[in-house]
């Protein structure tokens, strides 16, 4: 389960809205537990329907969703 949570955070740059401003992570950067939180932390931020324009809110919900969704499936494969 955490290489779904994973892949998804290295390839969230080609899915983000564009005033994300989410730049790509390289694989390397989320290897350890630890650094995908950190990462799932900062990408869930970047991506939160709240903190983007109107027009991008709906794209934005789609994808905080599915992260949290991975989220808990991450937390709970330990």
């Amino acid at each position: 389960m955490a290489k779904k949570l994973r892949a998804m955070l290295v390839t969230l740059h080609e899915v983000a809205p564009r005033s994300s401003g989410w730049r790509p992570v390289q694989l390397s950067g989320v290897m350890q537990p630890d650094d995908v939180k950190d990462v799932y932390k900062k990408a869930v931020l970047a991506v939160h329907p709240d903190k983007l324009p109107p027009n991008e809110r709906k794209l934005g919900h789609s994808v905080f969703q599915v992260l949290c969704e991975q989220w808990k499936e991450f937390r709970m494969s330990g």
